[in-house]
């Protein structure tokens, strides 16, 4: 069946003028179609800007979420090969702070991914803060992914990060759970990580499910999420995601 969802409107502050623009997306047979409804556009286009950050811009965010598997690490790694992004894996962060020499967090980080729970939002926002201030000089546009994953998580973010940036939109990838936990099991084989288990897989997911499903709800409420189906192989859902960031941004000019 053809699927319909209405992808939300992505905002941001810049010093230009704010600029607003609303897709819908048909993804049906197989062909990852992404066209624009013609009525639903602006005639200018949303500047996203391809300049390094000044002290007059704000770091700018897009928050990429999906389930365990969905690919938001891949299809971040794809974009910042296409576009001006930083990408920022919260889940790479917080393994890697687990990892130093001498992290006061290392032993709470690990026994929250064994368990397959969100860990304490401070310590996320705060690596992720660090982050960025380390690589504005890079670019000002950030892909974070694997957060926020829960409404404590945007509590926390609320708190720590406050006005210092913006968060534009959402772009969710949407992937059937099955297919999901057959690429983590695939994933097992070659890259080793101490989550990809039978055991935490499950738990991974009904934490999604019970902690990340209502923020994507939060988000579509805010009309800032843009769905993308996650179940077709990497290429196809990687010329969606392309497509739908050429059509929303000048980057291609």
């Amino acid at each position: 069946s053809v699927r319909l969802p209405v992808l939300g409107r992505l905002r941001t502050r810049c010093s230009r003028q704010v600029h607003m623009k609303q897709f819908s997306m048909i993804m049906g047979g197989g062909t990852g179609e992404l066209i624009p409804d013609p009525q639903q556009l602006t005639e200018q286009k949303m500047w996203f800007g391809t300049q390094t950050h000044t002290a007059d811009k704000k770091p700018r965010v897009i928050f990429v979420l999906g389930g365990p598997g969905s690919g938001k690490g891949t299809q971040c790694e794809i974009m910042t090969k296409n576009f001006p992004f930083v990408h920022l894996s919260a889940g790479d962060l917080l393994r890697r702070e687990r990892d130093r020499n001498g992290s006061k967090y290392g032993d709470l980080i690990q026994k929250h991914i064994t368990e397959g729970k969100i860990v304490p939002v401070e310590i996320t926002v705060n690596l992720l803060k660090d982050e960025m201030e380390r690589q504005l000089e890079t670019s000002d546009w950030f892909l974070i992914d694997g957060f926020p994953r829960s409404y404590e998580n945007l509590r926390g973010w609320d708190s720590v990060i406050n006005k210092w940036a913006d968060v534009v939109g959402v772009l969710f990838l949407d992937c059937p759970e099955a297919e999901m936990e057959k690429r983590i099991l695939e994933r097992a084989k070659t890259e080793g990580r101490s989550d990809d288990n039978m055991s935490t897989i499950k738990k991974r997911f009904h934490t999604y499910e019970e902690d990340t499903m209502p923020v994507i709800e939060h988000y579509k409420r805010e009309n800032k999420l843009f769905t993308i189906s996650a179940a077709d192989d990497r290429d196809t859902v990687s010329r969606n995601v392309d497509a739908l960031m050429r059509h929303l941004t000048d980057f291609d000019q």
